[in-house]
């Protein structure tokens, strides 16, 4: 009785495992039905296009799309996504009979002017698109996966229609977003340096480490991702590639989280407001616009900051001058102590941290700056001194004495030394003015 029983209930799992394959094979087939193309998109591994002036072939491989004829290159992912997304969603068309060896060939469908291959693993479906239909102003269509004639729009024929331009990935480097880079180095005429992200924002390294102006970095590196390829030369022969990357006239290489192999920008010959450029990763030389590559001509003074101190005004937790010395007080409420433990006024405050926050660097006297120097512009015996504390680090402010008609300054974590006009850098503790 107990074998009967087990008999029984296997069959009846058995006939529920086949209906639930059954329904779900159906449910496939039926979310497919309606669309010209029949199986899913995604299923696709290459996809050749074929006209009578270029044949096409693009493969997917690791999660990325890839131009590997007429020439080898990173496809447009974007692109990609457009043409399996019409694929994926276009209806099925009008039909007009049954496809014949004559009407293939007064259709234009036996020497198409476009021309699919779409790679599956068990199949190749192709579909052709052939003369302008004058009553429908529809383009006759064939498919191998109907014995139809089809009538589809002209405008399904444009999202194919691309060439190796269209096709390929324009970024001359591939990033996707600024906040991605962590480092950056460019080499010019002016020497290398380098440009890196620090807790606070970013810096300078070249020898030494100088401050960077966060807002003129991120506006290189918005540049380079934003910037677009205008041409691809893909002459016979390595001289064009040689061009560039035997004698480059700058090179930009871009350090990604995550990533141990920099992306590469070789700048070569100029010429009609176009630089010649490449990048190791793509097939063939391109040409960028003169303004894109701009900045990586540039001295490393050019990314210095404009102002002296990048600092929040909320964050900063104490100030102190010489005996002077103001604390913010533990608790919620906005209070400061002076240095005999009274409650100092947040106006005075306000006019110390509005000095320290906007000091301009004015003119550079010197990025590494001698011994002698800094005796000629009194930091053997500064002025003043300022210290303060801000997101955590402590931060100096010297001010040395003046010198025809200028005032030189420095902040002790970097070297550099700057100078403005006398009277534009005065500070009267507790209370700050700028005149």
């Amino acid at each position: 009785m107990k074998r009967r029983f087990a008999a029984i209930l296997f069959l009846v799992l058995a006939l529920l495992s086949s209906v639930v394959i059954v329904y779900v094979l159906r449910g496939e087939q039926s979310s497919r039905e309606g669309k010209l193309y029949p199986f899913q998109p995604e299923d696709i591994s290459t996809l050749d296009i074929v006209s009578p002036e270029q044949r096409s072939r693009l493969t997917y491989e690791d999660g990325m799309w890839s131009l590997v004829a007429p020439v080898r290159d990173i496809a447009d992912r974007d692109l990609m996504l457009r043409i399996f997304g019409v694929l994926h969603s276009e209806k099925w068309p009008s039909t007009a009979g049954l496809i014949t060896d004559s009407n293939l060939d007064e259709l234009g469908l036996a020497q198409p002017d476009l021309e699919l291959w779409l790679h599956r693993k068990s199949a190749v479906d192709t579909l052709r698109f052939g003369n302008l239909d004058a009553s429908t102003q529809k383009l006759w269509a064939s498919a191998s996966w109907t014995d139809s004639l089809l009538q589809v729009p002209t405008l399904l024929r444009t999202h194919f229609l691309r060439n190796r331009y269209d096709l390929t990935d324009k970024r001359p480097v591939l990033i996707e977003r600024a906040l991605d880079v962590h480092s950056l180095q460019v080499e010019n005429a002016y020497g290398a340096y380098v440009l890196r992200r620090n807790d606070f924002g970013w810096e300078i390294l070249a020898g030494d480490v100088f401050p960077a102006d966060q807002i003129k970095v991120l506006g290189l590196l918005t540049t380079m991702s934003g910037a677009s390829i205008l041409d691809f030369l893909d002459g016979e022969g390595p001289r064009p590639l040689d061009l560039v990357d035997s004698s480059p006239l700058a090179t930009l290489e871009l350090y990604l989280e995550g990533e141990t192999v920099p992306e590469r920008l070789n700048i070569g010959r100029h010429f009609h407001q176009l630089y010649l450029s490449s990048n190791p990763r793509r097939g063939s030389p391109f040409l960028l616009d003169s303004l894109v590559c701009a900045p990586l001509f540039s001295p490393l003074t050019a990314y210095l900051p404009d102002k002296l101190f990048e600092i929040i005004p909320g964050r900063v937790e104490w100030i102190a001058s010489g005996r002077h010395r103001v604390e913010r007080a533990e608790g919620p409420e906005q209070v400061w102590m002076d240095e005999h433990g009274e409650r100092f006024e947040l106006r005075r405050l306000s006019q110390i941290i509005a000095f320290l926050s906007e000091i301009s660097t004015g003119m550079v006297e010197a990025l590494r700056p001698r011994q002698d120097q800094l005796l000629q512009w009194g930091f053997h015996e500064p002025e003043t001194v300022i210290t303060f504390a801000e997101r955590g680090r402590d931060l100096c402010l010297e001010i040395g004495s003046p010198r025809d008609g200028r005032r030189y300054f420095r902040r002790l974590d970097y070297p550099i030394v700057y100078s403005l006009p006398q009277e534009a850098l005065v500070l009267r503790w507790p209370a700050a003015q700028v005149h």
